[in-house]
C-alpha cells in the first residue's frame, strides 16, 4: 500500500496558511466554477484583442505581466476541459477565468506573446496558467493568465503538496495526478520557507535514493513540492499514458 504522508485531518490547516499566505491577487469574478466541457474551433486570430476592462486593479488582460512567470502558484499541460464562458480545468485543477484575465498564444519560448481570444483555445492545447486564490484540498482557483505554448508532453505544478509517496512503485501522487520516479529524477530537499521555487532553492540535487530515505525517515506535519516538472509519456500499445517526474523541489515541516 502507497505510504500516506499527509492525511487531510492534519494538514489542511497548515496547507491553508502556507499557500494563501503567498497567493496572487486577482480579479473578482461572479461566475461559479462551471462543471460544463466545451471544444470551440476556429482559425487563429491575428492581431485580436480583448475588451477593455475596468477593476482589475494594476493589471490588463491586453498586457503581457512577466511577474507572473514567477507566480508561486501555478499549473501548466494540457486542457483537459474547457468552458469558453468562464471555466477550465488543466491536470484536474479547475480554474475560473473573467474579464480581468489576460489570454495569449506564446511564440518562441515567451518572445513574442500575442492577445487571443478565449474561444480560440481549444481542449488539448498545451497552457501555462499562474493562480491566484489557490484553495486548499479542492484546487479550485482563478486564472491570472492563460497562456497558450507550442504542443509538447512537459507539465508543471508549482505550490502544491503530496498526498502519498510509495518506494515500492517509485511514485508520488500530486493532487491525484500519480508521478513515476526514475533514476533521471532530480530532488532538491529544504524547508517551506527555502525560497520560491527553483529560483530560491541553493541545495544541491539529490538521487531518488536519498529522497525515499528522507521521506521513510521523517515523520512530517506537511510533507509538499514547491514545484515539480513532468513529462507526459505515451502509453505502450495505446495505454494510458503516465506522468514521470524531472525535477522535483519539495519540503516539509
Amino acid at each position: 500500500m502507497p505510504k500516506v504522508i499527509a492525511p487531510v485531518t492534519r494538514w489542511t490547516s497548515l496547507c491553508s496558511y502556507v499557500l494563501i499566505a503567498c497567493l496572487a491577487t486577482a480579479c473578482d469574478n461572479a461566475s461559479g466554477v462551471r462543471r460544463a466541457a466545451s471544444q470551440p474551433t476556429g482559425p487563429d486570430p491575428v492581431g485580436t484583442t480583448n475588451p477593455p476592462t475596468t477593476g482589475c486593479g494594476s493589471s490588463s488582460p491586453s498586457v503581457w505581466d512577466p511577474g507572473l512567470n514567477r507566480s508561486l502558484e501555478l499549473v501548466s499541460g494540457p486542457i483537459q476541459e474547457l468552458d469558453p464562458d468562464g471555466y477550465l480545468k488543466i491536470m484536474g485543477f479547475e480554474l475560473e477565468w473573467g474579464a480581468c484575465t489576460g489570454v495569449f498564444d506564446v511564440l518562441s519560448s515567451f518572445a513574442d506573446p500575442q492577445v487571443i481570444d478565449i474561444s480560440h483555445l481549444k481542449v488539448g492545447d498545451s497552457v501555462d496558467v499562474p493562480i491566484g486564490r489557490w484553495t486548499p484540498v479542492t484546487g479550485e482557483g482563478i486564472a491570472l493568465r492563460i497562456a497558450r505554448r507550442p504542443a509538447d508532453s512537459s507539465v508543471e505544478i508549482r505550490g502544491w503538496f503530496v498526498g502519498s509517496a510509495d518506494r515500492g512503485s517509485a511514485t508520488f501522487s500530486v493532487h491525484d495526478n500519480v508521478f513515476h520516479v526514475t533514476g533521471d529524477t532530480r530532488f532538491f530537499a529544504g524547508h517551506q520557507n527555502f525560497g520560491s521555487g527553483p529560483d530560491g532553492c541553493s541545495c544541491v540535487a539529490s538521487s531518488a535514493d536519498k529522497f525515499w530515505e528522507d521521506v521513510n525517515g521523517i515523520a512530517y506535519i506537511i510533507f509538499g513540492v514547491v514545484e515539480v516538472k513532468g513529462i507526459l509519456e505515451s502509453g505502450d500499445d495505446g495505454g494510458e499514458p503516465r506522468l514521470v517526474a524531472t525535477d522535483v523541489y519539495w519540503y516539509y515541516i
